[in-house]
């Protein structure tokens, strides 16, 4: 009595070589690499000159606009305080970091958005 497993049976003298195999066993070939990646490269970018321009100019305005944000909030929390530490946060350049960023991010992008047009156009 033989039972037939596919490949392999209970005799040895039914051993299947790999190449004739059951045709379900066997994986298939992969596909051709254009198959597999159907994305082309752009070979040029469309409108590099404005998208340099847009950014080598608003990135400097952020960083300018983070940096006198953060720096008013810290001197304005010393001024409103009076000279008095106890009326000072722990941290007042930190406190005034976290607010920069959290309340007055978006209006410092607007700000430098303004100003690479301006400069863009000039």
């Amino acid at each position: 009595m033989t039972v037939d497993l596919g490949i392999l049976s209970q005799d040895s003298a039914s051993l299947k070589p790999p190449e004739q195999a059951d045709a379900r066993l066997t994986a298939p070939a992969p596909p051709p690499p254009s198959k597999l990646f159907p994305y082309q490269c752009l070979t040029t970018l469309p409108r590099p000159r404005l998208t340099h321009a847009r950014r080598s100019h608003a990135s400097p305005q952020v960083i300018v606009g983070f940096t006198c944000v953060t720096i008013a909030g810290a001197v304005g929390q010393f001024y409103w305080a009076g000279g008095d530490s106890a009326k000072l946060s722990t941290f007042p350049v930190l406190t005034s970091l976290k607010n920069t960023v959290v309340y007055h991010m978006g209006s410092i992008a607007f700000g430098a958005f303004i100003i690479a047009v301006i400069q863009l156009v000039r």
